[in-house]
């Protein structure tokens, strides 16, 4: 039997994705939690069960964290006048938030951010310490949601709208920081 993957019978262009013309972090962030946000909403409309999108969800918003925090550090880094390779942190959120938080303060103290700044920063941190807390003590190699192998016990439960909440405080931080550092800058 064959499958229908063009029921609407769009013009075959319309399935090409430009693949290599996005390669950018925040690009990337950009896309990831717009898919996290389509595939959550496919459960909160009542069009999903929580059991089938639960692993490729969770999955996608622990990427998209780790996209948010390396595309995060590497532009605080820039503005520090440093260098940053994104895959000396690896996986582990813990080093992740820790290492956002270090780049920052060096940026104030050289006087790259102002007080109010500040505060509304590491309020924000903390709100996002919470989901990364939830996601390392659940996934610390980010490998639980993409393989059955996972250590889950079998009566292990998620609630997606806690965890969906966490991730959304959590990408506040990771999506806006650099904007509101910059804002008023000279580039």
């Amino acid at each position: 039997m064959k499958c229908d993957n063009n029921p609407r019978k769009l013009p075959k262009g319309h399935f090409t994705a430009h693949v290599g013309l996005y390669l950018k972090f925040n690009v990337f962030m950009s896309f990831y939690r717009d898919a996290v946000d389509k595939l959550y909403r496919e459960v909160s409309e009542g069009n999903e069960t929580a059991d089938s999108i639960a692993m490729p969800l969770l999955f996608m918003m622990r990427h998209t964290m780790e996209l948010g925090y390396k595309f995060t550090i590497t532009e605080i880094c820039q503005l520090n006048g440093t260098s940053y390779n994104p895959q000396n942190d690896g996986h582990s959120f813990e080093n992740l938030h820790r290492r956002l938080k270090k780049e920052f303060d060096t940026l104030g103290q050289n006087g790259g951010v102002s007080d109010n700044k500040k505060a509304g920063f590491y309020e924000y941190y903390k709100l996002t310490e919470t989901a990364m807390t939830w996601f390392d003590n659940e996934d610390r190699r980010g490998v639980n949601f993409r393989y059955p192998e996972s250590s889950f016990k079998h009566d292990k439960k998620v609630n997606l709208l806690e965890v969906k909440n966490k991730f959304d405080e959590a990408m506040t931080l990771l999506t806006v920081t650099v904007d509101v550092i910059t804002e008023g800058m000279q580039t």
